[in-house]
């Protein structure tokens, strides 16, 4: 686990910390403060197992165990809360803290393969709130010229896209509630339609923004969905 990284959010900090894995993990007790829940640990025992875990950080007190949720446990935490402060508070995670913590990590570059030569392509991509976002790919340059592959049938791909996407993301969701999954998937959704493809519709999307939406989730998201475009 890396180094707590500090955000405030209104009179709060809320500490997030990431995971080798790149996953964030956040201090239940200043999510509980924002919401204001006086008890974090009737919260912490609501939460499934795989949502929730115990570390120890360094304080000015001294050494402290303290509970942590990984983002499914944070979507958990903001749903079943009734206060008015849960839509702020639910924003300013998905378009401010998000967008930073990802922007800061140094997305997986594919490894060449024999005999060829390698182009890293870089796209920069510009969201809403003004975040910058880089993605990185890798194409494999064969030596020898090879015949132009033919296009690929945009309908079928986007059946494929979204089945694969469905599909990548259960391991992300499991154990949320039907309304949790609904809202991390349509998180999902936005950044790529605001990420990628400029704000256009799927059903405009190109081959090349299919392209860089793979390069997108892999990079951001940990999900591999490249077998879509063989």
């Amino acid at each position: 686990m890396n180094a707590l990284q500090p955000f405030q959010f209104g009179s709060h900090n809320v500490r997030v910390a990431t995971h080798a894995d790149g996953s964030e993990w956040w201090i239940l007790a200043d999510v509980c403060r924002v919401l204001e829940i006086k008890n974090s640990r009737d919260v912490a025992k609501r939460l499934d197992a795989d949502e929730k875990d115990v570390v120890t950080i360094d304080t000015p007190g001294g050494p402290q165990s303290v509970t942590i949720v990984n983002e499914p446990g944070l979507y958990s935490v903001i749903f079943k809360s009734t206060k008015p402060e849960a839509r702020a508070f639910k924003r300013w995670v998905f378009h401010e803290v998000l967008p930073q913590l990802r922007k800061r990590s140094e997305p997986a570059q594919l490894p060449p393969p024999p005999s060829t030569t390698q182009q890293i392509l870089e796209r920069e991509l510009r969201t809403p709130d003004g975040h910058v976002e880089i993605i990185r790919y890798a194409i494999a340059e064969d030596p020898t010229p090879a015949a132009a592959p033919a296009p690929l049938d945009l309908a079928d791909l986007r059946r494929k896209f979204d089945a694969a996407v469905k599909q990548g993301t259960q391991a992300q969701c499991q154990g949320m509630s039907p309304d949790s999954r609904g809202l991390y998937l349509r998180g999902l959704n936005s950044k790529l339609k605001a990420c990628v493809c400029g704000g256009r519709a799927r059903s405009e999307w190109t081959e090349k923004d299919y392209r860089a939406a793979v390069a997108f989730l892999r990079t951001s998201y940990g999900v591999d969905v490249s077998y879509v475009l063989s």
